[in-house]
């Protein structure tokens, strides 16, 4: 499984049931984290070097932006 896949799964287990449209935003939404957080890591540093942390944020970032209205 890789990263974003993990960060999508981990964030479907935190929102519970989903729409399908929900689930398809929220994948995008995913991504999105995936990609700018990897940017913010410092250098050297790698999303696998702290990878269960990065998940868990990531996909609480994901979330976060979901609930934007």
């Amino acid at each position: 499984m890789n990263l974003t896949e993990q960060v999508l799964a981990q964030a479907c287990l935190l929102a519970g049931n989903l729409e399908d449209r929900e689930q398809k935003l929220l994948r995008l939404l995913c991504g999105a984290a995936v990609s700018s957080l990897q940017a913010r890591l410092r250098p050297g540093l790698t999303a696998e070097d702290c990878r269960a942390d990065f998940v868990a944020a990531a996909s609480l970032f994901a979330l976060s932006s979901m609930s934007v209205p």
